[in-house]
């Protein structure tokens, strides 16, 4: 019989703020994608091994199973036992699960998902990870800081060479040999007993990776215990090899959604476009709790029968009053007034790539297209051929690439496009700089998007 653990410790999950690293929502940005991806990775994971258990606190359970509706197989209460440790250390509650089973398990995290049973053997094996992880730059510097002020250590932590530094992923971890989970647990344990470890001295945050994977790999190879991995080959310090949800199902079998990739909106659009091809019911469902229960973001595209009222209000020409044409006049009188490039004119056409867009999307959707003809993607695979020649353009039905001159980023460009009008005086022009438009569509409320572009991953 096949033990598959979910584990979710809900106190990281609420805390108040919101960094890089920090836990909040899971790491995801919003609570609904948290959502969606504990649904993807439950879901995706019994459909593939049948069955899954779910370990986790009252509050835990609140969410997951009363809430959400997930269907896990077992639900194990235990995890107020460890209410009292500091909820900055997000892995000490996986590393207690580890410790607790009595039989070959393969914990799985709640941002991971497959799409076909995996090519590991956990049970007879005596231990499995998802991947190795080779010098990546912040495990030497979180072992310095750990050699330099923690006390009481093992003789191999202070002797290990942070040059070549090697831990695992720990996206998948078990195996048959469940008293090393025990003894890593000890160890974890003795550290936290025999220190006190804080903020001024040790990053925490990277503390969390150092001592459920580095640990993890120090302590097999002091005991001669091999490590099976799900995935052999390196993987990139920005885990770019784990996020090609475009490579589903036919040339990739797993995701994990890890780190900072969570707050990328591009894979915030493939989690959602998976989990309803998947798993409509619960996808649906997971709109629903989210739609009744938070105020929906703009529908400016919705019953917008002025669809250049800004731009024409900045150009305050008579002649544009005409709505039907005004599209062609107003393009028309930029093509004149760009020659020039004054701030104002190029203020304009800001405003004018904007509301084009949002004048395109209300189009598209007004004549009621099904959604075979306005692809759900974000992005379109245009090459089938040979997965070594894969080339994507942008879904210009979803979205599409600006360049702006001027300053927003105190602005929600969409929500703020009147505020951003009337106060253009105090906006600082800059060099065009790339922003990515685009509809943000859960297929129960659709809204716009405007966000900078600082690198062809990555959204803020």
């Amino acid at each position: 019989m096949e033990n598959i653990i979910h584990s979710f410790w809900s106190t990281p999950s609420i805390k108040d703020k919101t960094i890089e690293h920090d836990r909040n929502n899971g790491g995801f940005l919003t609570e609904k994608h948290h959502a969606m991806s504990w649904a993807l990775s439950c879901l995706s994971w019994k459909k593939y091994y049948g069955k899954i258990t779910l370990y986790t606190d009252k509050k835990g359970k609140e969410w997951l199973i009363d809430k959400l509706k997930l269907p896990y197989d077992d639900v194990i209460v235990c995890m107020d036992e460890i209410n009292n440790v500091n909820p900055i250390y997000y892995a000490y509650s996986k590393l207690y699960v580890y410790s607790l089973q009595d039989k070959p398990f393969l914990h799985v995290d709640g941002d991971t998902y497959i799409f076909d049973k995996l090519p590991i053997d956990y049970k007879n094996s005596d231990l499995v990870c998802q991947s190795y992880e080779y010098n990546f730059s912040f495990y030497g510097k979180v072992l310095k800081q750990v050699c330099e002020n923690l006390n009481n250590l093992p003789i191999e932590i202070y002797n290990y060479n942070s040059e070549n530094f090697q831990a695992i992923n720990a996206g998948i971890i078990g195996g048959k040999d469940v008293f090393f989970f025990k003894q890593l647990f000890l160890l974890v344990n003795d550290i936290f007993k025999n220190n006190d470890i804080n903020s001024n001295t040790i990053d925490l945050e990277r503390y969390n990776v150092l001592m459920e994977q580095f640990y993890f790999y120090m302590l097999a190879k002091k005991n001669n215990l091999k490590i099976e991995r799900l995935i052999n080959s390196n993987i990139s310090e920005n885990f770019k090899e784990l996020t090609q949800f475009h490579l589903t199902p036919c040339y990739n079998s797993y995701i994990h959604l890890i780190s900072f990739s969570k707050r990328q909106y591009l894979h915030f659009l493939q989690l959602e476009c998976r989990l309803k091809k998947e798993f409509p019911e619960t996808f649906n469902h997971i709109n629903l709790v989210y739609n009744n229960s938070n105020t929906q973001k703009n529908n400016s595209f919705k019953d917008n029968i002025n669809h250049f009222k800004l731009t024409a209000s900045l150009i305050d020409d008579e002649e544009i009053e005409n709505i039907e044409d005004r599209k062609d006049k107003i393009e028309n009188y930029l093509n004149q007034t760009l020659k020039d490039k004054s701030s104002y004119s190029l203020f304009i056409y800001d405003i004018y790539q904007i509301e084009d867009f949002i004048y395109k999307i209300n189009t598209q959707y007004s004549k009621e297209n099904t959604e075979k003809e306005i692809s759900n993607n974000i992005s379109k695979l245009y090459d089938k051929k040979n997965v070594n020649d894969l080339k994507f353009k942008i879904n210009e039905s979803k979205g599409e690439l600006i360049f702006l001159n001027f300053d927003y980023s105190n602005y929600n460009i969409i929500d703020d496009l009147e505020k951003i009008v009337s106060e253009y005086r105090n906006l600082k022009q800059t060099k065009p700089l790339p922003y990515f438009i685009f509809v943000e569509d859960d297929w129960s409320e659709m809204y716009i998007e405007c966000k900078r572009l600082v690198g062809w991953n990555l959204l803020y």
